[in-house]
């Protein structure tokens, strides 16, 4: 039987929120509270030791971006489990498109209550997790964008569109193998930044 898919309106964890902080695709690290001081934040969450789910919902990610980036909102792609350098890799053209943030570790995903991927994530400026839908249902990421639009005063866009993937399940985030090459790479330095203040 399929998993059913869930819909938290905050994180299960009793980090501040704000405390929380991603990378950008330069490797520069950004607290999340300073990602929301003017706008709210949409990301597609993906885990990028699983290429087969990047691939299949790159398209859906980027019409998210397409419809939703002239809203009051940042949107864009979260991707855990890999470098910047790796992450602007398997985005290719929608790197240059959408805002793309890395969680190298997961614990920042974590710490915002994520428990398995593909997900759809929407912070407010507070900041505070509004909505999380985890796993690929069209169903629940449409309700939360619908959520999202009423408050932004705008529209969402088609979920699902011919093309995209059949409903899935999440896949459970597992920890993220820290490799000692990796560690002692220099071009990958700024990866190492603390994801807590």
């Amino acid at each position: 039987m399929r998993q059913a898919h869930a819909i938290h309106p905050t994180p299960r964890s009793e980090s501040p929120p704000g405390a929380v902080q991603l990378l950008d695709q330069h490797g520069a690290s950004h607290r999340l509270d300073a990602l929301t001081t003017l706008f709210d934040l949409l990301l597609v969450v993906l885990d990028l030791r699983q290429p087969a789910q990047v691939e299949a919902m790159l398209p859906v990610a980027a019409r998210i971006d397409r419809v939703m980036s002239g809203a009051d909102a940042t949107v864009g792609v979260l991707l855990i489990g890999g470098t910047p350098r790796q992450a602007t890799a398997a985005l290719g053209e929608l790197a240059r498109e959408t805002a793309v943030f890395v969680d190298p570790d997961g614990r920042a995903s974590a710490a915002l209550g994520l428990r398995g991927t593909p997900a759809l994530l929407w912070v407010t400026p507070e900041p505070a997790v509004r909505g999380l839908a985890e796993g690929w249902e069209p169903a629940a990421w449409r309700a939360l964008l619908d959520r999202a639009a009423r408050k932004l005063w705008w529209t969402r866009p088609l979920l699902p569109a011919p093309g995209d993937p059949p409903p899935a399940p999440p896949v459970p985030l597992e920890p993220v193998a820290r490799s000692a090459d990796r560690a002692h790479d220099p071009e990958e330095v700024m990866d190492d930044v603390p994801l807590a203040a």
